[in-house]
């Protein structure tokens, strides 16, 4: 139960998507830890709008069941929640859930105080719903292809001589020992105008800019670069 669901994760869900996101974060990051023997069984929790949520915890696992697949007697707790609100304050850990039972704000229709205890007990990691959202979108991204090419720009007017280089000279030969192809600019050697804001390459001649300097022999160095290091 001390599963953390902050409101500002996602201010655009709904209560209804919060509270089901809350069971799916119980049922992700269950830790039952040395109580495992002590909380085997199917927990349901109802609330007034006829959703109702039941966890399976067998073994060291947790489950979300469809309540087709769990018949009232197969119910070791089941719990009424009589509003939203409530059920958000306990995830946000706002409300704890024995203080929410007392106040008569849930009600046990099924198993014991000491069972609902239990079950406060097992969830012991403060996970948060940015956390949730965040793994899912790095499971989601595509798989990214090696790096071949490395392109470096130094800007040390020391060149050759300075510190920086000093540092690249190692930072180019493990880049080297990936197998990675490397291209070293020096800045201090181009003659590279400054930018006027004059937004030329924007409205007069999109894409290109109206100073003719070395910029333009780098560009294509720039484009074919997987990584570029500044």
């Amino acid at each position: 139960m001390q599963c953390k669901l902050f409101l500002e994760a996602d201010r655009r869900l709904s209560d209804e998507d919060f509270i089901d996101l809350s069971f799916r974060i119980q049922e992700k990051f269950f830790s039952p830890r040395w109580l495992t023997h002590f909380v085997q069984g199917n927990y349901a929790f109802r609330f007034l709008d006829n959703r109702t949520f039941i966890l399976k915890v067998k073994g060291k696992n947790a489950k979300l069941i469809d309540e087709n697949d769990c018949p009232e007697d197969q119910l070791r707790l089941n719990v009424l929640i009589k509003d939203n609100v409530t059920w958000l304050k306990i995830t946000q850990r706002r409300l704890h859930p024995l203080m929410a039972l007392l106040s008569g704000k849930i009600i046990i229709t099924k198993g014991t105080i000491i069972d609902f205890f239990l079950y406060a007990l097992i969830f012991t990691k403060p996970y948060s719903a940015k956390a949730y959202f965040f793994q899912n979108k790095l499971n989601n991204l595509p798989k990214l292809k090696k790096i071949e090419k490395v392109l470096i720009i130094n800007g040390s007017q020391r060149k050759y001589k300075g510190t920086t280089n000093i540092y690249l000279r190692r930072f180019i030969k493990g880049i080297q020992e990936a197998g990675a192809e490397v291209k070293i600019i020096h800045a201090y050697e181009h003659n590279i105008r400054y930018c006027h804001g004059c937004y030329y390459c924007w409205v007069t001649n999109p894409g290109h800019c109206k100073f003719s300097d070395d910029i333009q022999d780098l560009l294509p160095a720039l484009e074919q670069a997987h990584m570029i290091v500044l």
